[in-house]
């Protein structure tokens, strides 16, 4: 979980252990197990309609929610066409009710479907404010919330207004490219690089899921981290992105025969998604990332899909998105506890 020191956070002046009742609009709505089924069939039934991003798929929650269950709030205009919705985690932490982040899934937030036609910003900020206020609403009573809301949310007041907290973090996306530019959009000093590269190097697609398993986790051990214990929802992932073709795996080989890097990446119908890539950093392989990223890219072009870096604060990886000229831009993480003390217990855990 997020510590309340991060960069960009805000802290209001009271948090109440529960959501909704806050300085804003939004109130703690009751809604009974039979409301609740009708707004996820009506969930599942929208999906396919409205466009949600993958990671907000009910087949893509069945598989990641297993260690707990997933469920959805849902905002309706008077018509019942659904204007927008908001799915959640709801598992445990430290011994308690939690909505937090399932595993493999970058995003998951407020999805917000706006009425057809230019909108005029007051239009477009109160049709927000009352849509995220009704969804804010419906959440359950939980312990702890946390949340990384994908980017199309771009306005986070009114979970501030209900006394949430904030992190803001980045991410770079390409929300047209044009196949012509995409190497001129790079720093020079990246493009010799690419030149150099490719001569190296030789992309190959369809590596196999076990593979590329087995080549993540040892460069997750050698980080001190393990993707083992996930291992069953990572082959349930790829075998339902495989069915549904929505991704493939990439691997960039050395001239010397070995693997120097590889990368899984995935899509939906407007966003082409840099999920999990991995290098082989013990061998000292140059250029192999900036090669595989630049292909992403290529696919993405190809697709006429966006492009998503799926961002990174890290020092050491945010100056390899940056340089290949997409646009940077903010993502919410949204947390909220029952009170101070509870922050202050992050703030030991995280040193």
């Amino acid at each position: 979980p997020p510590a309340p020191s991060e960069g960009g956070g805000v802290t209001p002046k009271h948090v109440s252990p529960s959501f909704g009742g806050g300085r804003g609009e939004a109130k703690q709505v009751k809604i009974n197990k039979m409301e609740q089924t009708e707004k996820k069939q009506k969930y599942l039934e929208s999906c396919g309609p409205l466009n949600f991003p993958i990671f907000f798929q009910p087949w893509w929650l069945d598989i990641v929610c297993q260690l707990g269950r997933w469920d959805v709030c849902l905002a309706t205009d008077k018509a019942g066409n659904i204007t927008g919705v908001l799915p959640y985690y709801l598992t445990s932490f430290l011994g308690f009710k939690a909505i937090r982040m399932p595993p493999f899934t970058p995003y998951l937030g407020v999805w917000l479907s706006y009425p057809k036609g230019p909108l005029r910003n007051v239009k477009k900020y109160s049709f927000e404010n009352k849509v995220m206020g009704e969804l804010i609403g419906q959440l359950p009573r939980v312990f702890w919330y946390h949340q990384i809301h994908p980017e199309q949310v771009g306005n986070w007041l009114p979970f501030f207004q209900n006394e949430f907290r904030q992190t803001t973090r980045y991410t770079y996306v390409f929300e047209e490219i044009k196949p012509v530019e995409i190497f001129d959009n790079v720093k020079s000093e990246v493009r010799t690089r690419l030149r150099k590269a490719q001569g190296l190097y030789k992309i190959e697609e369809g590596m196999p899921a076990q593979d590329f398993y087995a080549f993540y986790n040892a460069a997750m051990k050698r980080q001190g981290l393990s993707i083992k214990p996930r291992a069953a929802m990572f082959f349930a992932l790829h075998a339902e992105l495989s069915r549904r073709g929505l991704g493939e795996i990439y691997a960039a080989y050395h001239c010397d025969g070995m693997m120097a890097a590889a990368l899984y990446l995935i899509w939906d119908r407007e966003t082409v998604y840099y999920w999990l890539p991995v290098l082989e950093k013990a061998q000292g392989y140059k250029g192999a990332a900036q090669m595989l990223i630049y292909h992403a890219i290529q696919e993405a072009a190809k697709r006429k899909l966006k492009f998503n870096f799926e961002g990174s604060m890290l020092p050491h990886i945010e100056p390899v998105f940056r340089v290949f000229g997409a646009e940077r831009r903010p993502i919410h993480q949204i947390y909220k506890a029952p009170n101070r003390l509870f922050y202050a217990l992050l703030e030991l855990l995280k040193r």
